[in-house]
């Protein structure tokens, strides 16, 4: 979707940290990688956390949840949040869904589950058919073809629950443990 000509899109993470991760994956993707032409950009320390390419007229911001206020009055096309659940409900509903009003944007939540929180409730709304326009997926880690640890080892030695959420993808809850 990044390279889709005239568009505008956001990634954004619960915060720099991460942001500094995916600034970096970006770049060394598209534009060392792929070669992607770079129109205009902006950097900080070297990461790029906006750009826009040449020919397609398409832009990338990267940006923190850290700070709502710079989550506004923007029309998008596209929003990817990364680690979705880390991220607080009143900045999905009030700072970021309102983004994507303008021009009939779309969103991409990924995140490892953490509860029984707003996300979980966006999950089962992409398995209601009475909300055709959302679809929801959980992918174990172990499906990866990157995943390389072993299996039965994390079973032997985290918690039934560490182990759903973080590598199983499941939905848990450690209330009364």
């Amino acid at each position: 979707y990044i390279l889709t000509p005239n568009t505008r899109g956001w990634i954004v993470a619960p915060n720099y940290e991460l942001c500094d991760k995916i600034a970096r994956i970006i770049k060394e993707t598209l534009i060392l990688n792929l070669r992607m032409p770079v129109q205009s950009k902006k950097e900080i320390s070297g990461l790029i956390y906006y750009f826009k390419l040449a020919g397609l007229n398409s832009e990338v911001w990267i940006k923190s949840s850290d700070n709502p206020d710079s989550l506004v009055g923007e029309g998008l096309d596209w929003l990817i949040i990364d680690e979705a659940a880390k991220i607080k409900k009143i900045v999905w509903e009030q700072y970021l869904r309102p983004t994507l009003s303008d021009r009939k944007g779309w969103v991409l939540f990924t995140t490892t589950p953490e509860g029984y929180n707003w996300m979980h409730d966006l999950y089962v709304r992409g398995q209601d058919s009475t909300f055709p326009d959302w679809d929801s997926w959980q992918q174990p880690s172990w499906e990866s073809p990157y995943f390389q640890e072993d299996v039965d080892d994390l079973k032997r030695t985290l918690t039934k629950e560490t182990f759903d959420q973080e590598y199983g993808a499941a939905f848990t809850t450690y209330a009364g443990k």
